[in-house]
């Protein structure tokens, strides 16, 4: 991939964005020895980090044979899946909030131990919050997965099938109502190459529909920034921030309720009001 533009801002992006790609390749065939091929490299959404983690993993024999496998076949989608180009007349469209620029992803309700990989692409902190493999029920630590009414919305591109991320659910029955706290977290690669504003909207409009079938009163979510989204500083935070000030509503559970274990043990309590019947 070669600039086209002569703009200075996005020869310096390009430049970056080379310079990562290069120290990425770099890194992979330090942590497994294998040599990378150039041409067949996309930079997607590789988390060294998850990497370094995995490889240690599973020398270890930490993983069982169903999340293995689900994991490396989420990690090879990851891989290989084809990137988008990042030139300048491809920025410019990125940038319309126009809603003209149509793009259908697919879109699950679930919870499946293949789904949790998802929360590893959403880049959330509380990825790794589940059962502990290889040890008796007994002696399992609680965990995010145990939450009998935790479940996710995963998405998805139809044509690659990359997962682009997912948002974190949890429904509770309150004050008489019946409502579903939501943490969004399209994965940052997705939102980096499309419009954030139309993602916001589109989940929403899915969550919305979701709630109507399933006699939800109330979509809701924390005031607690660190829980609602990892997607911070961008167009995507500000359209839930507009969202939130277009209800102006709050709230408040009697008592706090498990949104996670670890490594946070995170609460929900004092929330905002992002949809109602």
């Amino acid at each position: 991939m070669n600039p086209t533009s002569d703009k200075e801002s996005t020869k310096a992006f390009y430049g970056q964005l080379r310079g990562q790609r290069t120290k990425t390749m770099e890194a992979i065939e330090a942590l497994t020895g294998d040599k990378i091929d150039p041409q067949n490299f996309h930079l997607g959404n590789i988390s060294l980090e998850d990497l370094a983690i995995s490889l240690a993993r599973i020398d270890t024999g930490e993983y069982d044979e169903k999340q293995f496998q689900a994991f490396t076949a989420l990690r090879f989608l990851n891989l290989f899946a084809e990137e988008q180009n990042l030139l300048e007349t491809e920025l410019d469209k990125f940038e319309s909030e126009s809603g003209q620029q149509r793009q259908v992803i697919n879109g699950f309700f679930t919870k499946t131990k293949e789904s949790a990989n998802a929360r590893m692409t959403g880049g959330v902190c509380v990825s790794e919050d589940n059962p502990i493999a290889g040890r008796s029920p007994e002696k399992q630590m609680p965990n995010i997965w145990d939450i009998e009414n935790y479940f996710q919305f995963v998405f998805q591109d139809p044509e690659t099938n990359r997962c682009l991320g997912l948002v974190l659910l949890h429904h509770f029955e309150e004050n008489g109502e019946k409502v579903l706290a939501a943490s969004l977290n399209p994965s940052s690669t997705f939102l980096f190459s499309t419009d954030e504003v139309s993602v916001f909207k589109g989940l929403m409009h899915s969550l919305e529909k979701f709630a109507k079938a399933n006699g939800f009163d109330k979509i809701l979510m924390s005031k607690n920034k660190q829980i609602r989204t990892n997607r911070t500083g961008g167009k995507f935070e500000q359209a839930m921030e507009e969202r939130r000030k277009q209800i102006n509503k709050t709230f408040t559970f009697k008592e706090e309720k498990n949104f996670s274990y670890k490594p946070h043990n995170y609460k929900l309590k004092e929330m905002d009001v992002i949809w109602e019947k």
